[in-house]
């Protein structure tokens, strides 16, 4: 990305921030993840700066790309609450506590994955601040992540 288009792209996120963040907000209902969105789709916008100035309506392509980050971060949390909290046994529906988690998933997986996973699932904590706790990139941090949930996938039996 050049000069100049990370000029323009900054203009837009000073005049779109607080709208997009609102959107953000109204949709996941949740602080930090409406500013990870909000966050995620600026990103996305430098990495393909060549598209969205070359939009005939920078302002649309910004709007639909955070509606796709949303779907995408409502997908993933609605999985990993399909995860956690709930199991069936002699068919009465259970609520998992931390220790009931612990007991059922933590030999699964390597535990500071496991434990990663869980502050990202019960405490909401954003890449952003799971990847300051952990001291690497929020890049490093999804990567990461995305991997956890693949080997509690394959662990768990389950196909995505």
């Amino acid at each position: 990305m050049n000069t100049d288009e990370s000029l323009i792209i900054d203009e837009l996120y000073r005049k779109l921030h607080r709208y997009m963040y609102t959107f953000a907000m109204s949709q996941l209902k949740d602080e930090d993840l409406a500013m990870e969105a909000v966050q995620e789709t600026f990103a996305i916008a430098c990495n393909k700066a060549e598209y969205i100035l070359t939009s005939e309506n920078p302002r649309g392509w910004l709007m639909e790309a955070l509606k796709h980050v949303i779907l995408h971060i409502k997908r993933e949390f609605a999985y990993m609450q399909k995860l956690y909290l709930t199991f069936e046994i002699q068919d009465k529906s259970v609520y998992i506590t931390d220790e009931n988690v612990d007991i059922m998933y933590s030999d699964l997986i390597h535990e500071s994955d496991f434990q990663m996973l869980k502050k990202v699932v019960f405490e909401r904590l954003t890449m952003m601040e799971m990847s300051e706790e952990l001291n690497i990139s929020v890049s490093a941090c999804k990567k990461r992540l995305q991997r956890t949930k693949d080997r509690m996938r394959k662990a768990l039996g389950e196909s995505d």
